[in-house]
């Protein structure tokens, strides 16, 4: 497929511009009323304290916590391979933005779990994110067999992180957490896709639908920690 280099530069600016200005994404709420969070973490309050429950409660600041990080995960991902793709000079520094936010998400984990389990995620999450780099290069020099070997290790990440939570948690079991990571792996594949395609309004759409769908990653992983730990939460 041939590609216009200026083309592909403005409709990627663009996008990028829609992302950090806050154009598209989930914004912590967003999935329901202040009445409809305190019933969630209040559900809670039946095993503890009335300390518990509300939006000021553990429970509530956990789970915004995981929205804000996961949110802030697929924004910096779209400046990073947006980066990438161009080989732009500021790559490196994307790069770096990219991995203290991928730093952040593992600290929410460890803060739980304990530190070995925290090092053992942020080797899983930084895996990803170069399998989602690694599927960018492929499309930008059109090589189907890079972008093939790049959505089968996204595959086997899937299997690994759904596995993680599995074992460090019953309430997260694979087959609750396994669907949730492939639909994000295929929608962010989607944005990279309509980025390479110069669809400009479908990226747009395929951004939205990627910001959109991490909190239902962050909502599962928070209500199953809350679960397994009524008197934390």
């Amino acid at each position: 497929m041939e590609k216009s280099h200026a083309g592909m530069t403005a409709l990627i600016t663009a996008v990028v511009a829609l992302l950090v200005g806050g154009g598209v994404g989930y914004v912590i709420g967003d999935s329901g009323s202040d009445d409809d969070m305190n019933t969630n973490t209040s559900q809670q309050s039946d095993s503890g304290s009335s300390e518990n429950s509300g939006v000021d409660s553990a429970a509530a600041g956990l789970r915004v916590g995981l929205n804000n990080a996961l949110q802030e995960h697929v924004n910096l991902s779209g400046v990073a391979l947006r980066n990438a793709y161009l080989e732009a000079p500021d790559f490196e520094a994307a790069e770096a933005a990219l991995d203290e936010n991928s730093k952040e998400v593992a600290a929410l984990v460890g803060s739980v779990y304990g530190d070995d389990a925290e090092s053992q995620f942020l080797d899983l999450w930084r895996q990803h994110i170069t399998f989602f780099a690694n599927y960018t290069i492929g499309a930008r020099d059109d090589d189907q067999q890079a972008m093939d070997q790049a959505k089968e290790d996204l595959a086997g990440y899937g299997q690994a992180a759904s596995n993680f939570f599995a074992n460090a948690n019953p309430n997260l079991p694979k087959e609750a957490v396994m669907p949730l990571l492939l639909d994000h792996r295929n929608k962010v594949l989607a944005v990279i896709d309509t980025l390479d395609s110069g669809d400009l309004e479908g990226t747009y759409i395929a951004l939205t639908a990627a910001a959109d769908q991490v909190k239902d990653i962050a909502d599962a992983l928070a209500g199953g920690i809350e679960a397994q730990y009524p008197d934390m939460f």
